[in-house]
């Protein structure tokens, strides 16, 4: 997005200027509500042109800001709700005195308005908010002072609720948690609508993933408890020996996923599937993992690498350094490596591209048939250190990030196949793959194309939190087959990076430092 220099060419009337803001990344308090508003407004868009759906069942997303003409609407709205200056958009908007709205209205104006404002100000913000229900008004202020004055303001003028009137630097929570009730009305609002037509299997290919969402946001206030009991949990991870190696919680169903080659007493695992079953009050489902879960790994041109013994292939998903002490002395020597996922190469083998030949060895994981949350490190020939390119040039961050901070987030990736791609984490909770939990994410809805494809293995899933730029995952595959599992869009399961590299530094010692990608 072009950074605007000036706000001079939007709708000014009394020194006053609107604007809608809308914005992909924000705090993470908005993760489901920005996922949801999303979602629903591209289903809206695309029943719109089926039915006839009332204006008024549209689904908005973000806010509307009234502002002193402000000359940089970025950073106000960076400092003032977090959005993400290169994910947020901007429309001026003329505003009459007719003019209604379902939206979040919010007024930002700096110490000068409130130390004295105009009669002539003072009025015109009166005839503003005339029309607009006084519940969804907020006055966001820098100061103590601007705040006492905002308050003073609010008693004489009765503008809106004095529990509205915020700081910058203090909790918004009253401010998104009216965002999240409006979302919900309108989203239950183009529900009803599209309920109220005939009952068609058109209207119902609609309304069962809008109903999915509407459940998320009536459901967000409550208390997550999984239905997996800690008895439960216990015979799934006592079978690890025994060929069990994942389990997912999919709704009330509960699927247990096993290998084979892995059991070493048919019996006993016999024994450990028929307690999981007593203790999980639901379908339980065994899958053969084989069969269950495909990785994304296929023999790829261009930006793509493939290993040189199988042919099989991934994506480079990210450069970084290795540091390393040599024997005998205490100096430490830097080595540039790539990652990929765990399952496309393992240690010993040369890593091929296409239109280079050879361009390095993997260095780990040792036996990239083990574990699927692996990374494999590939140490690059020092002679093609001046061929890497770098997709964004922007420094990455790899660190623990909370399971709360990640639900919903949007996040997006650059793979081999498919290229940049963006969708939304899914499931984090109540699914794990060889005693680890694994993400699941889904492409947006206006996305034709799935969030990965065979090839994107190894691809880094990124997001931006507070404005820095984060490595959370790593592509491992897709399509796992549950044919009880009705999807809305294909998913891709990543595993997180975080963990991953961890157990790389645990296991040889060494560290990897990213700088950008």
């Amino acid at each position: 997005m072009k950074r605007p220099s000036t706000i001079s060419s939007c709708h000014q009337k009394g020194r006053i200027s609107v604007h809608t803001v809308s914005s992909d990344f924000g705090p993470s308090k908005l993760n489901l509500y920005l996922h949801v508003a999303e979602e629903s407004r591209f289903h809206w868009r695309r029943a719109k042109d089926k039915f006839i759906l009332s204006a008024d069942s549209e689904p908005q997303k973000g806010l509307i800001l009234f502002h002193e003409n402000k000359p940089d609407l970025i950073d106000l709205c960076w400092q003032q709700f977090e959005f993400d200056p290169d994910f947020t958009s901007f429309s001026s908007v003329e505003w009459n005195l007719n003019c209604h709205t379902d939206m979040v209205c919010v007024f930002a104006f700096g110490d000068a308005f409130w130390r004295a404002p105009t009669m002539a100000i003072q009025h015109r913000l009166i005839d503003i908010v005339n029309n607009i229900d006084k519940s969804r008004i907020f006055l966001v202020t820098e100061t103590d002072e601007d705040k006492q004055n905002a308050v003073r303001f609010c008693k004489e003028s009765q503008m809106c609720h004095q529990t509205h009137i915020l700081r910058t630097t203090l909790d918004k929570h009253l401010l998104y948690e009216t965002m999240y009730e409006i979302l919900e009305k309108q989203l239950s609002s183009f529900v009803s609508d599209l309920k109220s037509r005939a009952s068609t299997r058109l209207v119902h290919s609609f309304t069962s993933g809008l109903d999915i969402l509407l459940g998320k946001l009536k459901s967000r206030k409550k208390r997550r408890q999984s239905a997996l009991s800690k008895q439960c949990i216990a015979r799934i991870k006592s079978g690890k020996d025994y060929g069990i190696v994942g389990h997912r919680l999919y709704g009330d169903a509960l699927y247990i996923f096993e290998d084979a080659d892995m059991s070493t007493d048919a019996q006993k695992t016999m024994e450990i599937k028929k307690s999981i079953k007593e203790n999980f009050k639901g379908a339980v489902h065994f899958r053969s993992i084989r069969d269950s879960l495909s990785p994304h790994r296929a023999l790829i041109c261009g930006g793509s690498f493939r290993n040189s013994r199988n042919g099989h292939g991934g994506t480079l998903g990210i450069f970084g350094e290795l540091t390393r002490v040599e024997q005998g002395a205490s100096k430490q020597t830097k080595i540039t490596v790539a990652l990929s996922s765990g399952h496309v190469i393992s240690a010993n083998t040369p890593a091929l591209v296409s239109t280079m030949g050879e361009i390095g060895e993997c260095i780990w994981p040792l036996d990239s048939s083990n574990n699927i949350h692996d990374v494999s490190v590939i140490k690059i020939d020092q002679t093609r250190i001046d061929d890497l390119i770098l997709i964004l040039n922007q420094q990455i961050l790899v660190g623990e990030i909370s399971k709360e901070d990640l639900e919903d987030r949007y996040v997006f990736k650059f793979g081999a196949t498919t290229g940049k791609t963006t969708g939304y984490i899914g499931v984090i909770d109540d699914f794990q793959m060889f005693g680890e939990e694994v993400m699941t994410i889904l492409s947006r809805s206006e996305c034709s194309s799935k969030f990965s494809d065979k090839g994107d293995s190894g691809a880094i899933v990124l997001t931006k939190i507070s404005g820095r730029l984060y490595g959370i995952g790593v592509v491992y595959g897709g399509g796992l087959e549950l044919s009880d599992c009705k999807n809305i869009r294909e998913e891709t399961i990543a595993v997180f990076l975080k963990r991953a590299l961890d157990r790389f530094t645990d296991k040889t010692q060494q560290t990897i430092e990213f700088d950008k990608i």
